[in-house]
């Protein structure tokens, strides 16, 4: 009997990884989040949040290098949260 496999598990990282992978501060990262450049941690605990690297970080990488504007990046981010949602 086969059997059938999973879909693949994106990593979570957690606040100091996202930090180094966008070169910013904690400040700047709440800031992004609270003007929707950035998705909200999922939260795995009373005091743990983490957020999928392949699913929605890199995306917004690649969108920030690429030179993407400000409401494309909220654009992107909004479509995240619910696919979040759906999944």
């Amino acid at each position: 009997m086969t059997v059938p496999s999973a879909a693949p598990v994106d990593r979570l990282i957690r606040l100091p990884e996202l930090l180094k992978l966008f070169g910013i501060k904690t400040t700047t990262c709440y800031d992004w989040i609270r003007r929707g450049l950035l998705p909200p941690g999922i939260r795995l605990g009373p005091r743990m949040v983490a957020w999928r690297l392949t699913a929605e970080i890199e995306l917004l990488v690649a969108l920030r290098v690429r030179g993407a504007s400000d409401d494309e990046i909220r654009r992107t981010v909004s479509d995240l949260i619910v696919l979040r949602e759906v999944a």
